[in-house]
């Protein structure tokens, strides 16, 4: 039995009432009681009230109903407790708490955001603005290491530089136009001075197709020079016929730097106004070929080229792959890459003498800033590392 029906005896017996026994109720009556109910919106009492009859009589005409199917559904349901008593049920409190919760916290916000101005995050950089320099080793011409060669050229056209820059020795100039050889060079002497330069030609005309649009520059090297001193000796320091000489033989002149729109530093000559020949300064970095004398090996000859230059410096020669970064207490932190070799491991001139020269380049990702990261780049066995990166 429903809690309609249990009501009404409920209520007789508390107010001493009996239950009045009703007779069938007609159709038109049952109207009544449904019009009744639909007025006082389900209140029970409210709408015995409008029929002019006591609780008892109405719930008991509402309970009759009820047992047919046909009037039940038409019985609207009786407000709830709550509504009745004025008292909130737990659920109802509930959520009247969380939307004044809700409406706190919005008009909290609405009132920060009047006085404080959001601040947006910053937008993520594009790599477009960042500006990749790569730094070229020595090649050494005609004694070039054909598989190194070609795994830095792959990666010269992967990265698409802004800027190339050899580090010097691009040709090797060891046969007769050299003023000096070392201890059993004549058995690797077989090569030209026409082949020498015929090599350097191809091997910048590669570098140039794979940069693209980058600009290159050509920092001269101890090998690169050979020649131009040749020319003076030759002259017997002559500046006429010195000139001449060197206008013939010269490695700017022979491999076409000015046609080719390479720019070409010597050695013995000032730029960026560094106190320093043959040195070239691109944004925090300095470039060179090296020093000539007491460099040392591997991480020593990284901190005598620290202690020389004094900052960020890129350098070659050596033929070492090896690099230091160290923070000086008055220049803050700085570091010192020398590049590695692109040229044969194992000359026949060094005899059965083990070198520890690697093949490899170096990297630098300049962010606007100036800021960078230098990254040496190892090629082992004609093998690059650096699609290892997955730049």
């Amino acid at each position: 039995m429903s809690w309609d029906c249990q009501l009404p005896a409920y209520n007789s017996e508390v107010r001493g009432e009996a239950p009045v026994p009703q007779a069938p109720l007609s159709d038109s009556e049952k109207r009544k009681v449904i019009a009744a109910l639909k007025q006082a919106k389900g209140n029970r009492t409210f709408a015995a009230s409008l029929m002019g009859l006591g609780r008892a009589t109405f719930f008991s005409r509402v309970c009759s109903m009820k047992q047919d199917p046909k009037w039940a559904k038409l019985i609207p349901e009786p407000p709830s407790t709550a509504t009745l008593t004025g008292v909130a049920s737990p659920d109802a409190a509930a959520k009247s708490s969380a939307k004044r919760i809700q409406f706190l916290e919005a008009k909290i916000d609405r009132m920060q955001a009047a006085r404080v101005k959001a601040v947006r995050p910053a937008k993520k950089r594009s790599g477009r603005d960042d500006e990749i320099v790569v730094a070229m080793p020595d090649v050494h011409g005609s004694q070039q290491d054909p598989a190194a060669v070609a795994a830095f050229l792959g990666d010269l056209k992967r990265l698409r530089p802004s800027r190339v820059i050899g580090l010097g020795d691009v040709i090797d100039c060891g046969g007769f136009l050299a003023q000096h050889h070392v201890l059993g060079f004549v058995a690797e002497a077989e090569y030209t001075w026409e082949q020498d330069v015929a090599a350097a030609n191809a091997l910048l005309d590669s570098v140039q197709t794979a940069a693209g649009s980058a600009q290159v520059e050509l920092l001269a090297g101890n090998h690169d020079e050979r020649p131009e001193r040749w020319a003076v000796t030759a002259a017997l320091r002559n500046k006429v016929d010195a000139e001449f000489l060197r206008k013939q033989v010269a490695t700017d002149i022979v491999l076409g730097l000015k046609k080719r729109g390479i720019n070409y530093y010597r050695r013995s000559e000032f730029y960026d106004g560094l106190s320093i020949q043959g040195t070239i300064k691109r944004g925090k970095v300095l470039f060179t070929h090296g020093l000539q004398r007491g460099a040392g090996s591997g991480v020593t000859a990284c901190a005598r080229m620290l202690d020389r230059y004094g900052t960020n410096v890129c350098w070659g020669h050596t033929h070492w792959l090896a690099q230091l970064v160290k923070r000086d207490v008055y220049r803050g932190t700085i570091g010192a890459w020398n590049s590695g070799c692109l040229s044969k491991l194992a000359p026949l001139w060094m005899g059965a003498d083990p070198t520890n020269w690697n093949h490899g380049f170096t990297v630098f990702v300049v962010a606007r800033s100036g800021n960078f990261l230098a990254i040496p780049v190892p090629i082992v066995n004609g093998v690059s590392l650096l699609p290892e990166l997955k730049l």
